[in-house]
């Protein structure tokens, strides 16, 4: 069960009833720490930038709840939506064939010069409008139909509120975990863009779910490669605590952002194998992901660290959406027959099977969130 939450009230009831934790991308949200030993400033300042599109380096890698949100949600629909963005706009003018490694790459490489970000201390103006959502609803009116008709009924569901809060299933963290999705960047997933850390986080939520699953996942928000820099100590609590939480578990599995692209690390203890799997790996081995050094320190083993084969992206957006792919392949299949089963794949990801992931998965994300299994 999800929540979301417009003006205060909880519309949808969560299966936890506290949390330990809200991350956000806009300023407008509270951010707490998830442990002590966590520096707030450090995570506040990774999981807030808003890129347009991620940069690769070539050598690495409110209005109130009242009787327009009633008619909103009644009538549903994109154009209504979109409609009513402009006017609430305009009204506040004012206001990731195994492979030998390449030569190693220096894991500093993966930085690049940080956009400017939002203060998270700063308290949000309580007339705040996203201004990403009107222009993301008028690029959604060209795309396929069947996208269009997903939208609608995610529509339907948001009204007019910008942040959609979801919280983490039960036992996937030692306390449950808040995560805000700004509604623009969720809308991002339906425009063959780069998608936003509380996206990932989602889908990580909703595949740890799976039944029959021996895998725990670490959270995006709190590994990333400039907390690996900065915090290393920090990092490395966390990992120790989904350690010591799913110390029955078999694989653990790490959605990593370095230099604003997404990979997929996969360690399994029993057999100290490391899997690294990365639409866009070439030149690079396991000294390029500065988390790699980390989880053999928490878990005190050397890994075997493989370079997957895998599919490769062929434009800059795709890494976000192959992670949510590789992820989903891993829980419901390769875990359970990594022999016959594990990825050994030439050439690119089709966009097409991108637009095919997002019709199969977004339907279960209105079924979780929203409660509702409509088809």
């Amino acid at each position: 069960m999800w929540q979301i939450h417009h003006n205060g009230e909880t519309l949808i009831t969560s299966k936890s009833a506290s949390a330990s934790i809200t991350t956000s991308s806009h300023g407008s949200l509270s951010h707490r720490s998830a442990s002590p030993q966590i520096n707030i400033d450090d995570f506040a300042t990774t999981s807030c930038y808003r890129p347009q599109f991620e940069v690769v380096d070539t050598h690495l890698q409110f209005q109130p709840q009242g009787d327009m949100m009633q008619h909103q949600v009644g009538q549903g629909g994109l154009m209504n939506m979109l409609s009513n963005v402009y006017k609430f706009r305009s009204a506040s003018q004012d206001q990731f064939e195994l492979h030998a490694f390449e030569p190693e790459v220096s894991p500093e490489a993966d930085f690049h010069p940080e956009p400017d970000f939002i203060d998270p201390n700063v308290a949000p103006a309580l007339d705040f409008i996203d201004p990403d959502v009107a222009p993301a609803l008028d690029s959604i009116r060209n795309r396929p139909r069947p996208v269009r008709e997903l939208v609608d009924r995610l529509s339907a569901h948001v009204g007019n509120d910008y942040v959609i809060e979801v919280v983490s299933p039960n036992g996937m963290y030692p306390e449950p975990v808040d995560e805000d999705i700004p509604y623009s960047e969720l809308l991002q997933i339906f425009l063959n863009a780069w998608l936003d850390v509380t996206v990932l986080h989602w889908f990580a939520m909703h595949f740890f779910e799976s039944s029959n699953s021996r895998c725990a996942f670490f959270n995006p928000q709190l590994i990333n490669a400039p907390l690996c820099k900065r915090n290393r100590a920090g990092v490395g609590i966390h990992i120790q605590d989904i350690y010591t939480l799913h110390s029955e578990k078999m694989f653990f599995i790490a959605p990593y952002l370095a230099g604003k692209h997404w990979s997929l690390l996969i360690v399994c203890p029993t057999y100290k194998s490391g899997y690294i799997i990365d639409s866009k790996r070439t030149g690079k081995n396991k000294n390029s992901y500065l988390l790699v050094s980390i989880l053999e320190e928490v878990f005190r083993v050397r890994f075997n660290w493989h370079v997957v084969k895998c599919k490769q992206q062929s434009s800059s957006w795709e890494c976000g959406y192959m992670v949510i792919k590789n992820m989903q392949e891993f829980v419901q299949y390769i875990q359970h027959d990594l022999v016959n089963r594990f990825w050994n794949e030439e050439g690119n990801f089709p966009h097409s099977e991108i637009e095919d992931l997002v019709l199969r998965l977004m339907p279960e994300f209105i079924n979780k969130v929203f409660e509702d299994p409509t088809r």
